[in-house]
């Protein structure tokens, strides 16, 4: 089951992997790895209350597992449980510290609950830890908005798409940058931009529709 289990994995079949790993999971409860490669498959195809029930029984049978604390973070994430994910996201970076994604995660949700300076510390970190990965650039990026800094984060912004231009979140942040600074059209363009590469970006609809040119024919 597990061989099978895998094989689909990496064919990129994770729907198709879930039975397999359910019935594995019912032989071995207690094994961390599939309970974690479980919760995986289920997160990555919507199913997220049961990726948080199988990454929750990882995290028990293991408690040192930093990846699947990880996990359970973006599950709790997506599940709107803030304050859990968060917990998971501090965890899984006291265990693996070099987790760039964590840190930068774990920024951009302690920044929404008012947090300033730990976000910039979240941000600053995940730029330490991966200076050249996508989450890194963009760690670096949010500390410096968070600081005001607009016009080395707009650098830092546009390197970023320079090396990756399909990096979705990089063109919300920039285009979220331009509209602040009153420069709609340019920011449209990189809202439009995010939008067409990760058509479910919801904030980039909102942010689009948000910074479009208001005339007297505009409804209200």
């Amino acid at each position: 089951m597990l061989a099978l289990a895998a094989e689909l994995l990496r064919a990129g079949r994770p729907a198709d992997a879930i039975a397999p790993l359910r019935e594995a999971s019912l032989l071995q409860p207690s094994n961390a790895v599939i309970q974690h490669d479980l919760g995986l498959a289920c997160l990555e195809v919507g199913l997220v209350a049961d990726a948080v029930a199988a990454l929750r029984q990882a995290v028990a049978s293991e408690p040192r597992f930093a990846d699947a604390h990880f996990r359970l973070g973006i599950a709790l994430e997506k599940l709107g449980d803030i304050g859990g994910a968060i917990v998971a996201y501090d965890r899984a970076t006291e265990l693996l510290p070099s987790l760039t994604e964590a840190w930068f995660r774990a920024g951009a949700l302690v920044y929404t609950l008012g947090h300033r300076d730990e976000a910039i510390g979240c941000f600053r970190r995940a730029a330490e830890t991966g200076p050249k990965t996508p989450f890194g650039r963009l760690g670096k990026a949010r500390a410096l908005l968070t600081e005001d800094r607009d016009q080395e984060a707009e650098k830092v912004l546009r390197k970023t798409l320079a090396v990756d231009p399909t990096n979705a979140l990089a063109h919300d942040l920039l285009g979220n940058l331009l509209s602040e600074l009153g420069r709609f059209d340019e920011a449209r363009a990189c809202f439009e931009r995010a939008i067409a590469i990760a058509p479910l970006l919801a904030g980039s609809y909102y942010d689009l529709v948000r910074c479009r040119p208001v005339t007297a024919t505009t409804p209200a």
